[in-house]
């Protein structure tokens, strides 16, 4: 068994020590009800989008962000029983993770959707979610991301 000393300088060598992987800029996730079916799993390739393409970096002036957690909340309609989701921004500042809970305002069409019209569904989500809770945040190049993202979007035919 490694120490942690020798875990950290063999990461820092290059190698890998489960457990010690950097954030990645994006991550996808969603909030679902058992009934909402497989597209809730295609959020991966919404983040794998991302992550290959837009480095969050180009649009951060200071230090404060090093990862956006886009959080799909796919979920009928609240009937007065469990969590009652809401959209808001979280942002935890000692780990520089941001959250976006983004509702998907249609959980059956999602749930009947396509695969594309679902990964459409989302990228429309993900661009309303960006211009509701991005637009005002100080030192965030709020136009310039947004841009990016839909650029991104069109490219790949998700809106």
């Amino acid at each position: 068994m490694k120490t942690i000393e020798e875990a950290k300088k063999h990461f820092l060598e290059g190698g890998y020590v489960a457990g010690m992987e950097l954030q990645p800029n994006f991550v996808v996730s969603s909030k679902s009800d058992i009934s909402t079916g497989k597209n809730t799993f295609l959020t991966t390739e919404i983040e794998d989008l991302l992550n290959e393409n837009i480095h969050l970096k180009r649009y951060i002036a200071r230090d404060i962000i090093e990862s956006l957690y886009f959080i799909f909340l796919i979920l009928p309609p609240y009937k007065g029983e469990g969590v009652d989701w809401k959209e808001k921004k979280v942002l935890k500042r000692n780990l520089k993770w941001l959250y976006l809970y983004i509702s998907i305002s249609n959980c059956e069409q999602f749930t009947t959707a396509t695969k594309q019209e679902a990964l459409s569904i989302m990228a429309t989500e993900i661009l309303r979610g960006v211009a509701k809770y991005l637009s005002n945040v100080k030192e965030f190049k709020y136009e310039l991301f947004y841009a990016d993202l839909e650029r991104l979007f069109k490219e790949h035919q998700l809106i």
